[in-house]
């Protein structure tokens, strides 16, 4: 047996657990015990079941230093409180008389509370998860997903899936009180909440870099800008949710299916993009530019078929006119780029760079963006002399070349980390990766400066 022994304790002994997964985290024990009586019916009936039957199983209690917690049980331990002490722990007049009236008849011995007790929290905690959420388990009352996320979260739960959603959500309890109302209610899915969150990370709009993988929080040094942009994705979730325009109904055009999801992230987050929501791209159909005139896409015919690729020079990359202008969904090649590297003889990165002009940013994501890391990656090997850390030599370059511009030097340092970040995510996460790159055009465009100081540099093998 897990729990071999069993305990008896004075309920006034025992805590209600504040951080209990089925309500989030409350400020105290009256809290608790508010938040698990917030359906009053629901409340009332337990209460009259415990006092005329007794508690019935055990509770299931974690011994940390000197407060004996309860894990499981919470409902009824409440239930306990209130029908022990009704004029202090009663949330309400009508529970507090309910109370009251039930005291003739309890049968409960408050002195002597039976528990099961340990001091190791993860046997608890995967008890816990067991009984509530291992579905074809023991489960006594199933928990909600929200429920069953929060106590993977609270208690690093192995079997916790999508946690750096429930970490946005604690994000959203612990700073936006506004929600927790909602968040709590019945129109709350945390399925869809998923799903956004999910969504926004494939698109890049969540830049992984704000999440810490090893220990499954936020990062203690985030990506700027990443934390308020994620914090607007949770918050558009909910609002989404509250005004009905998304859910699991599959009535009316509302259900959260992937391709609803990013179309309606995509719409809030690039508006601007002339093919946002387009996932299906024909080679050579007429694109248009970001004024709306059309133009024509790119010849690629002969780089699709690799001919001449194996006699690829600098000076086979054609520089673009200054009056054409690249379609929306193709990073514009920079003529300042393309000057610098044909004073170069770095056919790798010359064809890297080329590549990166030429794919779509909606439907190669994940090649757009290990592109654009082996780009930076390389042009860091090209003239560093091969240190060990190419994306930290990059970085410290950047600084000299913004020494006295502190904006300039945030924002190259910024893009040098999304792109080592998304490129390092889509090469080695099993479960995340990129479906768009249209970050890349406004990254670029911070880099460009720097990007051709840094092919100027001279030949460190000379």
């Amino acid at each position: 047996m897990r729990f071999p022994k069993i305990e008896t304790f004075n309920i006034d002994d025992l805590d209600l657990d504040e951080s209990n997964p089925r309500f989030g985290v409350a400020p105290d024990q009256a809290g608790c015990i508010n938040a698990i009586a917030s359906s009053a019916d629901s409340f009332k009936k337990l209460m009259r079941s415990v006092a005329i039957d007794d508690l019935g199983e055990p509770l299931l209690v974690l011994k940390r230093g000197k407060k004996r917690i309860i894990m499981d049980g919470n409902r009824r331990a409440a239930a306990l409180k209130v029908l022990y002490q009704p004029d202090s722990m009663a949330p309400s007049k009508p529970i507090a008389t309910l109370a009251k009236s039930l005291s003739p008849q309890c049968v409960v011995d408050f002195t002597s509370i039976q528990a099961q007790v340990s001091e190791d929290a993860a046997l608890i905690a995967r008890t816990v998860y067991e009984r509530h959420s291992a579905g074809g388990g023991i489960s006594r009352v199933d928990w909600s997903a929200l429920a069953a996320a929060r106590f993977g979260f609270h208690h690093h739960s192995d079997e916790a899936k999508d946690w750096r959603a429930m970490v946005l959500l604690h994000e959203v309890e612990q700073k936006k009180s506004k929600w927790l109302s909602f968040i709590n209610s019945n129109q709350y899915s945390h399925d869809v909440f998923r799903r956004v969150i999910r969504g926004a990370s494939a698109l890049s709009i969540i830049n992984s870099g704000l999440f810490h993988e090893g220990n499954q929080r936020l990062s203690k040094r985030p990506p700027a800008g990443s934390y308020d942009t994620a914090m607007k994705v949770a918050e558009q979730a909910l609002s989404w949710m509250k005004a009905g325009t998304l859910n699991l109904s599959r009535k009316g055009g509302t259900f959260a299916d992937s391709d609803r999801v990013e179309s309606m992230l995509r719409a809030v987050f690039f508006p601007g993009s002339a093919d946002v929501g387009n996932t299906s791209e024909k080679s050579g159909d007429a694109s248009s530019n970001d004024d709306g005139e059309p133009t024509s896409a790119p010849d690629t015919t002969a780089t699709d078929r690799g001919e001449n690729n194996d006699a690829a020079t600098n000076n086979d990359l054609p520089a673009q006119p200054p009056a054409q202008r690249s379609p929306s969904h193709l990073l514009p090649p920079s003529e300042a780029i393309l000057s610098a590297l044909r004073g170069n003889d770095l056919p790798k990165l010359n064809a890297l760079y080329r590549s990166l002009t030429v794919i779509s940013l909606n439907t190669n994501a994940i090649l757009l963006w290990v592109g654009a890391w082996a780009f930076l990656e390389t042009l860091g090997a090209s003239k560093s002399g091969h240190v060990q850390d190419n994306f930290g030599w990059l970085r410290n370059k950047a600084k000299d070349f913004a020494a006295g511009n502190r904006g300039l030097k945030k924002d190259l340092s910024q893009a040098i980390d999304d792109i080592q970040s998304e490129g390092d995510c889509n090469k080695h996460s099993s479960e995340y990766y990129s479906v768009s790159a249209l970050k890349l055009k406004p990254i670029f465009r911070t880099l460009e400066p720097f990007i051709v100081h840094v092919l100027k540099l001279p030949d460190p093998t000379r």
